[in-house]
Parts: C-alpha cells; sequence; structure tokens
C-alpha cells in the first residue's frame, strides 16, 4: 500500500476530518447566536466595571440602545432591568463611545472597578478607554475559554452521535479499491460511509 493508493486513504480521511471540523464549527456559531454568548459576555464584563446602577444607566443611553437588537430571553443579558429583557446586548462597543457615555453618567452612580477610581480618572477621557481596552482583553481571554470547551463538548456529540472510528474508516479506506476509486468525488465516499456504518 504504497503511492497513489496510500494518498487516496490519506485524502479521504483528511477530507472527512475536514468535513466534521466543519459541521462543529457551524454547531458552534449557531450555539453562539442562539445565546448571544459574545454579547454577554461583554455585558457581563461591563457590568463588573461600572457596577449594576452603571449597567443600567448605559443601557438607557440612546447610543447603547441603537447598538442592541431584539432576541429572546435565551440571547438576552441576565440583568434585573426591564428594557434589557429580550433584547441582545451587542457584542462590540467602540472604547471611544464607552468613553464619551461614561464621561456623560453620573460618577456617583458608577461603581464596580470604576468606583474606585477618582474623578479625573472617570472624567478622562484617554483613562477610560484604556480601561475599556482592558476589560475587552479580559473578556475575550473569557469567551475563548467557553469557546474552548463548547467545541470540544460539541465535538465528542459529533463523535459520538455519527459513530466517527477513525480506525474503521481507514481501514475500510485501505482494503477497498472502490473506496479508494471513488475519491474522484468524496461526497459520494462520505455518504457511503455514514450510511453504512
Amino acid at each position: 500500500m504504497f503511492g497513489i493508493e496510500a494518498l487516496n486513504i490519506v485524502i479521504g480521511m483528511i477530507f472527512i476530518y475536514l468535513l466534521f471540523s466543519l459541521f462543529v464549527s457551524i454547531i458552534n456559531e449557531i450555539i453562539g447566536n442562539l445565546f448571544n454568548s459574545r454579547g454577554n459576555k461583554l455585558f457581563e464584563s461591563i457590568k463588573e466595571l461600572i457596577g449594576e446602577e452603571g449597567i443600567n444607566d448605559l443601557s438607557k443611553d440612546p447610543r447603547i440602545k441603537v447598538l442592541t437588537q431584539k432576541g429572546s430571553m435565551i440571547s438576552s443579558a441576565k440583568a434585573d432591568l426591564d428594557e434589557l429583557k429580550n433584547t441582545k446586548w451587542p457584542e462590540y462597543i467602540p472604547e471611544s463611545l464607552f468613553a464619551e457615555i461614561i464621561a456623560d453618567l453620573d460618577n456617583s452612580k458608577l461603581g464596580g472597578v470604576i468606583g474606585d477610581f477618582n474623578d479625573d480618572v472617570k472624567n478622562s477621557s484617554d483613562k477610560m478607554k484604556e480601561v475599556y481596552e482592558t476589560a475587552l482583553l479580559k473578556t475575550s481571554q473569557t469567551y475563548r475559554q467557553y469557546a474552548r470547551k463548547l467545541t470540544l463538548l460539541v465535538s465528542i456529540l459529533v463523535v459520538l452521535a455519527f459513530n466517527i472510528d477513525s480506525i474503521a474508516i481507514f481501514k475500510d479506506l485501505a482494503r477497498s479499491e472502490e473506496h479508494t476509486s471513488e475519491l474522484q468525488s468524496p461526497c459520494n465516499l462520505v455518504c457511503r460511509l455514514l450510511l453504512e456504518k
């Protein structure tokens, strides 16, 4: 089994793995959009940054309302504010917009991490941008960890659901000239292998 047969088997295995990794990616995106994962992670980070009262005032600002979308109870941010129920929090808020809105808010209502800063820092647009950028870094790290866990879980479920056995697929490709010749049309091969199991 050297030469073109081995190459055909390798190409077949790569194709099958790429097909299922694409399937897992699509499922991850569907779940992420359904639950508005990025937007909710951003909401949690900003809430930690400016406190409960601050996030309520931020949510009422028309510049933020423009960025929110209608959603469902599944996708809405976890907030006590009635106006946020059934809305999808934006996945990203520009630093300059955040700094402008914070400068317009009443400093006495700002809690969280920003509440500990003095008024000079709260009123400085550049300092607020730096604080917000740091919060965005934390948010993206948190989201990446969430996405990795979700990808692993979905991958395990796909492997179990489709009974993907790499060794059996390899042996099937190796012993059957019919399958290796069908690699010219990989879709036929994948469909046949999945239907046989």
